[in-house]
């Protein structure tokens, strides 16, 4: 998987020498740069799955993609979610899917889902505390939960490269 090591290190000299020593800003900065990395490692090992699980997954014919593209603020959201709807005609990139892109995550997410309707919804609860908790103040203006439908965007954070 393809990431910008130069824009990375770029941001951590940035960060850590931009400014006069902060030992709170360190090892924030470091951190999340060593979170990063783990979850970036995590979607590398399940995209290598991917290649033993679901070798047919590169098989998979596209026909008629459907882009959106317009300036911020224009109604992108609302269109994408609608045509989601459509669920027969179109397909879409849930939340969790742009953050763990691997076909190997998305299946053990749907067995977890299943798992859970069988359990009456054992971790659906901590689950909607989490996105309460981490997503919550996006209510009203772009609600935003890990199995509603998002944009891709979110692909191209592990890369690094600017939208």
């Amino acid at each position: 998987m393809y990431i910008n090591w130069k824009i990375l290190f770029k941001g951590e000299k940035t960060a850590l020498f931009g400014r006069r020593f902060r030992l709170r800003r360190w090892a924030f900065v470091l951190f999340f740069t060593f979170l990063f990395l783990c979850v970036r490692t995590i979607v590398l090992v399940g995209r290598f799955l991917d290649h033993i699980f679901f070798p047919g997954f590169r098989k998979v014919e596209i026909r008629k993609p459907v882009f959106i593209i317009a300036p911020p603020r224009s109604g992108t959201t609302f269109l994408q979610r609608l045509l989601c709807k459509d669920e027969e005609n179109f397909t879409c990139l849930k939340f969790y899917q742009s953050i763990f892109p691997s076909v190997f995550f998305m299946r053990t997410a749907s067995g977890l889902l299943n798992l859970d309707r069988r359990l009456g919804g054992l971790f659906s609860r901590p689950v909607k505390w989490f996105e309460k908790k981490c997503f919550g103040g996006w209510y009203g203006l772009h609600t935003m939960q890990l199995g509603s439908p998002e944009e891709d965007g979110g692909l191209l954070i592990y890369t690094l490269v600017n939208e």
